[in-house]
């Protein structure tokens, strides 16, 4: 995991939340509970972008 991205695009971020849970899921089964965690986090950013991008796309169509 590099830097942090910041998404344009909504399904780009649903994409990244996707790949970034499975890779959380497979560093806890690996034992790798700190590289999980971030990757989690990474999750959560992701999803985080997709709700903002959504809420501004839905404001622009309000106006």
């Amino acid at each position: 995991m590099l830097g942090r991205r910041r998404h344009t695009d909504a399904q780009a971020a649903l994409t990244q939340q996707a790949d970034d849970l499975k890779c959380a899921a497979r560093a806890k089964k690996w034992g790798m509970d700190d590289s999980a965690k971030k990757w989690k986090a990474s999750a959560d950013a992701a999803f985080g972008d997709f709700a903002r991008i959504t809420k501004e796309e839905h404001d622009r169509k309000k106006k």
